[in-house]
């Protein structure tokens, strides 16, 4: 297992490029700020089934490309389960104390992924590329998920005015819910209660979204004309199946450009899809900054 300690200040980030290149834990005073998951974790192994990705999933953030969501079956080579770039693989490139690059391919399908850690956050820039000659469909997502100490309650959910919010399926399919403000969802305000729901976030500018608990304020920025829109995801100890028990406290604030998390056939058959042209990238940046109230911060 090949992982990579970065840090400045107070803060720290580890990533494992053997199991998706995921950001497996940031601490902020030595206090883990993403979701770590309570069960064992198996290797990783792309698979079109939800429950079987679990198994190998840890929690973090990790990068779901070039497929999130359902499993698609359209697309060349086979994307399993959020996008095979999630469970295989990446190759360390390069690494001070502060950055690192790590790379991944899948056929004609390079990515390309910088990572930085400063005293007050982490930022990744990534770079997709088409090195082949016929133009190629994706689904990006920043698969972002707080936990731990980032989850004390009660806590707020806040962001620009006029962000509107769309309750999906946990399948991550149109309801056909009614799109209202964070207000009107009540998802400004969150107490802990029991929920598992999956939202789906437009008209996101870039001054992003903040969480804020008695301990720490969270702000999460990213390039919104590559990834328009953000799931938000809530597990608060409510799902009973196995692997969660009702033991999981999570939060996912994930920057994606799919508005919906029924993967990429769904794009592709209602001709919704985003492509990379042949011989060309595609970019975008984000930023986790991370408060810890009553600290410096410097």
């Amino acid at each position: 297992m090949t992982i990579l300690t970065l840090g400045a200040g107070e803060l720290t980030a580890e990533i494992n490029a053997a199991n998706g290149g995921v950001i497996q834990s940031i601490r902020c005073g030595g206090k883990e700020m993403l979701a770590q998951m309570p069960w064992k974790q198996e290797s990783p192994i792309a698979t079109d089934v939800e429950a079987e990705w679990l198994k190998s999933w840890a929690g973090g953030w990790q990068l779901l490309v070039p497929n999130a969501g359902s499993a698609s079956l359209i697309a060349k080579p086979h994307q399993g389960f959020h996008g095979n770039a999630s469970v295989q693989g990446w190759k360390l490139v390069s690494h001070t104390d502060t950055a690192c690059i790590i790379e991944w391919q899948e056929a004609d399908l390079k990515v390309t992924r910088e990572i930085h850690v400063e005293s007050q956050k982490v930022s990744a820039r990534t770079t997709l590329t088409n090195l082949g000659q016929i133009k190629l469909p994706y689904i990006a997502t920043e698969h972002c998920i707080l936990g731990e100490t980032s989850l004390a309650f009660p806590a707020t959910l806040s962001s620009a005015n006029g962000v509107m919010v769309e309750e999906l399926g946990y399948d991550g399919g149109k309801m056909g819910s009614a799109k209202q403000s964070l207000n009107e969802s009540g998802l400004a305000s969150i107490d802990g209660t029991a929920t598992a729901k999956l939202y789906s976030c437009s008209n996101v500018d870039e001054n992003g979204f903040q969480f804020e608990t008695t301990s720490h304020k969270i702000n999460l920025t990213w390039d919104v004309e590559s990834l328009p829109y953000m799931w938000l995801w809530l597990e608060l100890n409510s799902t009973l199946d196995a692997p969660w028990n009702g033991r999981v406290q999570a939060i996912g604030l994930e920057p994606s450009n799919a508005d919906h998390g029924l993967g990429l056939d769904e794009c592709l058959n209602k001709q919704t899809a985003q492509y990379i042209p042949a011989g060309q990238t595609v970019e975008w940046w984000i930023t986790l900054n991370i408060y810890e109230k009553g600290a410096s911060n410097v």
